[in-house]
């Protein structure tokens, strides 16, 4: 690779150390930085922080879309919060203007050859802009929401069409979002690559225990509704279920919990981060996650979280939904049950309490199946289509 300058986009990234924000983009950032490569990255701006940065090797532009103060749009998935204040949607032109600006303006100062985006908008729409104005390499990672999303509305097949057909190499993170795509742009050039996990991180002993984790945004897509409905039902009052996140519907989720009286068996931590994210997931006993398709068709692509739990060899309950399906084998290194379904989550759960065999067996092949999304692997793959 002659010009080793990559410009990675996004709108999900950490803030700053021990941020809430999921970290898989600056993860698989300095997995590139690991191969050679030197990487800027293109993020909005939040309350206080600086324009540019160098953290952990990689040169971090921030770019500013609203009076400060009121920038609340990205950071917390953007449609999540615009669900919760209809107004942020008044921020979005902004947000893809400014972006665009500060895109074309790196790309000139560090004469970069390759951009890379992650979600079709509004990084993938800026990235394909910048390739028609400066013939640049266009590489764009589709995660889900963006496309599930912009299939629902008023010309969003056009908008994907175009955003495509600007890019020299697509990655989804699951099969059925390639699928998907491929219906769409009637092209069959289009690689599946998901995200990682360190798996170093998560080494644990397998200790079964009554503690029931789930971690993730309290958002509709994730389901967390369910779970609690399927905890209502359990009789065995030593199981504890911890919900590890934050969100729009948190308020509603907690009111929920106070009706059912069912606090001596549900606690709320909020978002937990860092250190204490990877001890609290190497300490339950199960993992589930209950995702669901919204009815606006929103789901998960593969959720960051499900490789954690199986980098430290829990036993996992999951829903059929996304790229969740593509990596548990049921029986084997998880139970897959069907989405919306507490019932069967209640039943699921109290099938391992009762096979502890069963739950150990889950946990170890859990650890074999997730050896394959191990960081060094993902970002080879990545490495490789940046370069051809």
């Amino acid at each position: 690779m002659k010009n080793k300058n990559i410009l990675v986009t996004a709108t999900t990234f950490p803030r700053f150390n021990e941020d809430a924000q999921p970290s898989f983009v600056k993860d698989l950032s300095k997995e590139l930085l690991k191969l050679g490569l030197n990487v800027h990255v293109l993020v909005p701006h939040s309350n206080k922080l600086e324009s540019y940065k160098e953290e952990d090797g990689l040169k971090i532009h921030r770019f500013k879309y609203f009076l400060e103060k009121y920038e609340k749009l990205a950071y917390g998935g953007i449609i999540s919060n615009i669900n919760k204040n209809k107004l942020l949607i008044l921020q979005f032109p902004f947000l893809l203007l400014f972006q665009l600006f500060k895109l074309l303006k790196l790309i000139k100062k560090y004469n970069i050859k390759i951009v890379h985006s992650h979600w079709i908008i509004p990084q993938g729409l800026s990235g394909a802009i910048a390739k028609k104005l400066f013939n640049i390499k266009h590489v764009l990672t589709i995660h889900g929401g963006d496309l599930y999303t912009l299939v629902k509305i008023p010309l969003g097949k056009y908008l994907i069409k175009f955003v495509v057909n600007n890019c020299d190499e697509i990655a989804c993170v699951n099969n059925e979002l390639k699928n998907k795509l491929i219906k769409i742009i009637k092209k069959d050039n289009v690689s599946v690559i998901p995200m990682g996990v360190d798996t170093k991180l998560y080494k644990n002993k397998n200790n079964f225990n009554k503690n029931i984790l789930f971690l993730g945004r309290l958002a509709e897509k994730k389901g967390v509704r369910y779970l609690l409905e399927a905890i209502k039902l359990l009789k065995d009052d030593k199981i504890k279920l911890y919900i590890a996140g934050d969100g729009s519907l948190r308020k509603s989720l907690e009111e929920f919990v106070k009706k059912n009286k069912l606090q001596d068996k549900v606690r709320f931590l909020g978002y937990i981060y860092g250190k204490e994210k990877i001890n609290l997931v190497k300490s339950c006993g199960i993992f589930v996650i209950p995702s669901i398709i919204t009815e606006q068709g929103d789901r998960e692509g593969l959720p960051v979280s499900l490789l954690e739990a199986m980098a430290a060899g829990k036993s996992i309950i999951a829903t059929n939904v996304g790229g969740i399906k593509e990596i548990i084998k049921d029986n084997y290194n998880g139970l897959l049950i069907e989405q919306k379904n507490s019932k069967e989550i209640a039943s699921s759960i109290n099938k391992l309490m009762n096979n502890k065999s069963l739950a150990k067996k889950i946990g170890v092949n859990a650890k074999k199946t997730v050896l394959n999304y191990d960081w060094k692997i993902i970002g080879k793959k990545y490495y490789n289509i940046l370069k051809r």
